[in-house]
C-alpha cells in the first residue's frame, strides 16, 4: 500500500515545481512548507466528509449530484477561503496567490490518499492508471482553485473569486459523477467508467491550471517582478 502514499504526494510536489519554478523569490519558502501542512490537514477533513456522504448518498442520484458536485465544491473552496482570508495573514500581499495554491496542494494530497484507499476497499484491487490520474486531476484543480481564492483576497475580491473558483470546480468534478452510477446502469465495468470519467477531468483542470499560470499569477507580481519576468521571457525567445 506504500504506492498509494506516493500516488498520492508525487503530483502535488511535481506540479508545485511547475507552477512556481519561474517565480523563486516571490514567496517565502518556509511559510510555503505551513501551508502545505495545513491544506494536508484540510484535506482529511474533506476526505472524512467525502466517505461518510458518499456512504449515505446510496441510490438518489439527482441528491448524489448535488452533494458530489456542488457540496464539495463548496465545502473545499470554503475552507480554503476561511484560512488564506485570516487576518493575521493580510500583510502577506502577492504571496496570498502561492500560499493559497499550496494549500491547494495539499489538500489534493490527503484527497487524492483517502480515494485511493477507498478504490481497493471496493474493487479489492489497487487501479494504478486511475489513482494516478485522480491525484494528477486533484493536484491540478485544489492548486489552481487555491490561487484563484488567493487572488481575490489579494486583490479584496473575494465574493468574485470565491464564486469563479466554486464554478470552475464543479465544472472538474461533474465528469467524475459515473463514479456514483448505481451496477444496473453501468455499461462498462467499473475500471473501464473511472478511467473513462477521469480523461475530461484531467482535461478541464488542466485548463484552469494554465489558466492560473498564464493570467492569475502574473496579474499578482509586484511590477519589479513582472519586468524580470518579462526579461527573462524575452531572453529564452
Amino acid at each position: 500500500m506504500f504506492e498509494i502514499y506516493l500516488i498520492g504526494i508525487i503530483p502535488s510536489m511535481v506540479m508545485m515545481y511547475v507552477l512556481f519554478a519561474e517565480f523563486e523569490g516571490a514567496f517565502e519558502e518556509n511559510k510555503m512548507l505551513q501551508f502545505l501542512a495545513l491544506g494536508m490537514v484540510l484535506g482529511t477533513f474533506s476526505a472524512i466528509i467525502h466517505r461518510f456522504t458518499i456512504a449515505e448518498i446510496g441510490t438518489d442520484y439527482t441528491f448524489s449530484l448535488l452533494i458530489f458536485v456542488v457540496g464539495y465544491s463548496m465545502v473545499e473552496e470554503l475552507s480554503k477561503i476561511v484560512v488564506i482570508n485570516f487576518p493575521k495573514l493580510a500583510d502577506i500581499g502577492h504571496n496570498l496567490v502561492f500560499y493559497g495554491a499550496v494549500l491547494g496542494f495539499g489538500m489534493s494530497t490527503t484527497i487524492t490518499i483517502s480515494f485511493s484507499f477507498n478504490i481497493v476497499a471496493r474493487t479489492g484491487q489497487i487501479q494504478i492508471i486511475t489513482m494516478i490520474m485522480f491525484a494528477i486531476f486533484q493536484a491540478l484543480l485544489q492548486g489552481a482553485t487555491g490561487a484563484i481564492i488567493g487572488y481575490g483576497v489579494f486583490t479584496n475580491q473575494r465574493k468574485s473569486y470565491y464564486q469563479r473558483a466554486i464554478m470552475f470546480h464543479m465544472m472538474a468534478y461533474i465528469p467524475l459523477m459515473s463514479f456514483l452510477w448505481p451496477s444496473e446502469i453501468r455499461i462498462f465495468n467499473m475500471l473501464s467508467i473511472n478511467i473513462l470519467a477521469m480523461i475530461p477531468a484531467v482535461a478541464i483542470a488542466g485548463y484552469i491550471f494554465i489558466y492560473v499560470y498564464k493570467i492569475i499569477i502574473p496579474q499578482a507580481l509586484p511590477d519589479n517582478m513582472k519586468s524580470k519576468r518579462r526579461m527573462m521571457l524575452r531572453r529564452q525567445n
